[in-house]
């Protein structure tokens, strides 16, 4: 009897998932602490952040099932460019994938990213249906839509339009074949997930797609979460896009945290100390040259390390992590690769770079982030 008694006492106290997520957010003052510090030092907006973030597990059966810890270190990714957790609004999202919570920004979180920089009066994404046609100057780069859309009727094209304050505009067009390719290539397992977004709602994926690249590619993003203006949510009229906006279908990548020194990267664990990981070692050393060596040995390291090198690029550009071998040769050139390094540490560390580009680090960030051991 006395053991069924201990038996009983011990399922009582066992926890779920969930459970000890909302002991986390609600009631452990060190996970608090650091969701304040990413929102500017303000506790209180870090416990309403936490609130919402139990609301979001609380309507999904998934993500209740997966580790508190993980859910919210990816909450921490989102609060870091101070965007809200919540689908209606289209900002951020997270998602259960295959047991594990992955957070990703949503097509209103870029566009919020782009108008904290204040740089912009103009900002659209919309779709071109069949009845409408597409003028693209290839010398100037510029695209004209003639016609009213028809919605009834197929899309063709998916665009994104921007126009700077400077006077500075640019639209990226892309054919409806174009945005599935680009999403195929990217990461072919995500694309061919038949409960994937890609599969379920195209459309969405597509605006996603273009709005992201565009800004990425030709405009400014503000990823820091500081605004030096009154802090306010991008207008609706600005935007002229519904709120609706679906998550990218990118690896979520962690938002640069330069900007934010009072942010731990850390994991959440309870009652357990940090720890830090340690930086990579991938720049090329820069420790005086060891004694000449003999003329003959000396050709054949150097012969060896140029065809180590040709070999990365060759493989960079083939399974896709550089868009072509004259960018691999760049980004290989630019990080300043050791030759010594194993060529799948190298992979890793390039995947780092485009991630982080991707997220609108500059050349110094991201070289700086990956030196820290941080990886998106």
């Amino acid at each position: 009897m006395a053991d069924n008694n201990n038996q009983s006492n011990g399922n009582e106290k066992a926890l779920t998932p969930y459970m000890q997520l909302k002991q986390l957010a609600l009631e452990d003052k060190a996970t608090i602490k650091r969701f304040a510090d990413a929102l500017g030092g303000n506790e209180r907006r870090a416990r309403v952040f936490l609130s919402n973030v139990l609301t979001v597990v609380s309507g999904s059966s998934s993500l209740q099932q997966c580790n508190p810890n993980a859910i919210l270190n990816e909450c921490m990714k989102s609060a870091v460019m101070d965007l809200p957790i919540n689908e209606a609004l289209g900002f951020a999202c997270i998602v259960p994938y295959k047991g594990v919570p992955k957070f990703l920004p949503m097509k209103n979180g870029y566009l919020q990213l782009a108008h904290r920089t204040h740089q912009y009066d103009k900002l659209n994404t919309d779709s071109v249906h069949a009845n409408q046609k597409v003028i693209k100057n290839p010398k100037t780069g510029d695209v004209d839509i003639d016609g009213e859309p028809d919605r009834s009727l197929p899309i063709t094209h998916y665009f994104n339009y921007f126009h700077k304050k400077d006077g500075f505009e640019h639209t990226l067009c892309w054919t409806v074949e174009e945005c599935l390719a680009w999403g195929k290539r990217y990461n072919e397992k995500a694309f061919l997930n038949p409960s994937g977004l890609w599969q379920t709602n195209p459309d969405a994926m597509c605006k996603a797609k273009v709005t992201k690249l565009n800004l990425k590619w030709y405009g400014e993003l503000n990823i820091s979460g500081d605004d030096d203006e009154e802090d306010e949510y991008l207008d609706p009229a600005l935007m002229n896009t519904d709120a609706n906006g679906l998550p990218f279908d990118e690896t979520p990548s962690e938002a640069p945290q330069g900007n934010t020194p009072n942010v731990e990267d850390a994991e959440f664990t309870m009652n357990q100390p940090e720890t830090v990981t340690p930086a990579p070692a991938f720049v090329e050393d820069q420790t005086p040259p060891p004694a000449a060596e003999p003329e003959k040995t000396k050709a054949k390291k150097q012969d060896k390390a140029h065809d180590d090198s040709d070999l990365l690029i060759i493989e960079l550009a083939k399974e896709g992590i550089a868009p072509d071998e004259l960018a691999a040769a760049d980004v290989v050139k630019k990080l300043k690769l050791a030759s010594s390094l194993p060529i799948e540490e190298a992979k890793k560390i390039v995947r780092g770079w485009y991630g982080w580009k991707d997220w609108g680090a500059s050349d110094d960030q991201a070289v700086r982030y990956l030196n820290e051991g941080k990886y998106p």
